[in-house]
């Protein structure tokens, strides 16, 4: 399921100021999906109830045997007064373009004669400084290359204690031998609370003044979901190991949904692949997922017509199933709705008590979960031959 018919492979937007194509990052989904075998259904999440395993999207419900929730992060600039403001922020496609204009214009200046400051920020509560630390660098090339170095002074300042901290000490003393070798000021332990057009402010009582300033916004998470454990950034909280949602062992939150504490495409892929064998581990540990199913409850009634294409269908199959009677009116089924939550037929509990609506949603299932057996054509031609009777 994905909100978006393309995938925007946003490490390397970092290239965008500098003259990339935004349109090159982008990688329509369907071709890659269907080499796979994937459905890909368009459409934004609206809910994740995990204890029926179902999912809603674009007004569908969608159950599921596990989920893996992959919907990322997003940035909030709001948390730093003037930051949305007077801050080219870094994010998206537009907001890079945006910086490389600005780039452009202050090289202008630069060019007819004015000294300029540009400083950097990771401020508080950021989850991936690594890219503005690559844009730095990038930036003093690029003014090198443009002849105009001299008239820069640029400052990089950072909440972390040491620079790039979430990778260790030893990167730490790389980014100040690159700092002084590049005539880049650094500073960590640098707490931004406010930006106004001329100055950033710190939480040390100090202020620098800027002629651009380029930050990496505090991140929260992208989609929030009342249903899952969550932290105070509403990043859902895992096990550490697996990517498992914590209370519940179908749902798993590899990448930028989770809260592993350092957001990197890189360690998202090493995720996934947790979650992979973590599936797979579950599925040899119950001897396969078809032989987890436990015995299939149909509700339904005898003369509804979506209650007969379901019995049809499960006697093709030569599935055994239990049938529970339902009420003819709606409002005489307290029974099903207390079972369910749904009051109309067929529902088709599966899975450890997951209920499936309605005769399409349930045909679809089947066909996933079961073969079609060789005598199923034999009972179809059985159904036409006795129509009449």
């Amino acid at each position: 399921m994905s909100d978006q018919e393309s995938f925007l492979f946003k490490p390397n937007t970092i290239y965008i100021p500098f003259g990339a194509d935004p349109a090159s990052l982008v990688i329509p989904l369907a071709k890659p999906m269907a080499k796979r075998d994937i459905r890909l259904l368009r459409g934004s999440v609206e809910s994740v109830d995990p204890d029926i395993r179902r999912v809603r999207v674009g007004g569908e419900n969608i159950h599921y045997d596990y989920l893996a929730v992959a919907t990322g992060a997003s940035m909030r600039p709001e948390e730093i007064p003037g930051l949305a403001e007077h801050a080219e922020t870094i994010w998206t496609p537009a907001e890079m373009q945006s910086l490389g204009e600005e780039l452009s214009r202050l090289v202008e200046r630069a060019r007819r004669g004015d000294e300029l400051t540009i400083l950097f920020n990771v401020p508080p509560f950021n989850k991936c400084a690594g890219p503005l630390y690559e844009i730095v660098f990038m930036v003093e090339t690029w003014l090198r290359r443009k002849g105009v170095r001299d008239r820069f002074t640029l400052t990089y300042t950072t909440f972390e204690q040491s620079f790039i901290q979430a990778f260790g000490p030893k990167l730490h003393d790389v980014v100040i031998d690159e700092f002084t070798q590049r005539g880049i000021e650094g500073r960590t332990e640098m707490r931004l609370v406010s930006v106004d057009r001329e100055q950033a402010h710190f939480e040390n009582g100090d202020a620098i003044t800027h002629d651009l300033l380029v930050a990496f916004p505090p991140y929260i998470a992208a989609v929030d979901y009342p249903a899952l454990s969550t932290d105070e950034r509403g990043f859902i909280q895992t096990d550490a190991g697996s990517r498992r949602v914590v209370g519940h062992e179908r749902v798993f939150a590899p990448g930028d949904a989770g809260d592993f504490p350092v957001k990197q495409a890189f360690l998202a892929f090493l995720q996934a692949d947790a979650v992979a064998e973590a599936i797979v581990g579950d599925l040899k540990g119950r001897g396969g997922a078809r032989a987890a199913l436990a015995m299939l409850t149909l509700y339904q009634t005898e003369w509804c017509p979506h209650s007969r294409r379901v019995r049809q269908r499960l006697t093709e199959l030569g599935v055994d199933f239990i049938a529970k009677q339902v009420p003819a009116r709606r409002e005489d089924r307290a029974d099903l709705r207390r079972a369910t939550g749904i009051d109309h037929v067929p529902v088709l509990i599966v899975d450890e008590g997951r209920p499936l609506e309605g005769s399409d949603e349930i045909l679809r299932y089947l066909a996933e979960r079961f073969e079609e057996p060789a005598d199923a054509r034999v009972h179809r031609a059985k159904v036409r031959e006795h129509a009449d009777a």
